[in-house]
């Protein structure tokens, strides 16, 4: 990172920034070009690994992607506001972000989609619903591993 500065280094600070995001976009590789997509997600963090869930139609240009290339990169960013100038080397823009790359799979057993679609629902409404095997037989859950990840604000 550049701006050494503006890192965020605390795990503590991250989880916060991403307790607080709904959003994330997802990079991926489609037939040699970048695809880059928002969606919604829930995440846990075990013993210092980060693992995000992304909700799915079970067909479509996401799941090719995964299935033909498994490396992503998921990127958010949150709390902007303006800083003004009296000329335009002097304006900025305050910011949060964070870069994470990993391996993105698809969930293949229902339990594991039940615990992935339970995650993703409680981050999204601060509510626990209960996931049935039926719900989850319609729908693809995206998993990614989280193999780097660094987070900044100005």
């Amino acid at each position: 990172m550049r701006r050494s500065e503006r890192e965020i280094k605390e795990h503590d600070r991250i989880i916060d920034m991403l307790n607080q995001n709904k959003v994330l976009r997802l990079a991926m590789i489609n037939q040699g070009k970048p695809y880059v997509v928002p969606l919604n997600y829930g995440y846990e963090y075990i013993e210092g690994q980060f693992i995000f869930y992304i909700h799915s139609a079970k067909d479509g240009k996401k799941i090719e992607c995964i299935d033909q290339n498994p490396y992503v990169c998921l990127e958010m960013d949150s709390h902007h506001q303006l800083i003004e100038g009296d000329i335009a080397c002097q304006y900025g823009y305050h910011y949060q972000s964070l870069i994470a790359s990993g391996i993105g799979m698809i969930v293949e057993s229902a339990e594991e989609k039940k615990k992935g679609l339970s995650l993703l629902m409680t981050h999204q409404t601060g509510k626990e619903f209960e996931i049935t095997e039926a719900q989850t037989e319609n729908v693809a859950v995206i998993k990614v591993i989280v193999e780097s990840i660094s987070a900044k604000e100005h």
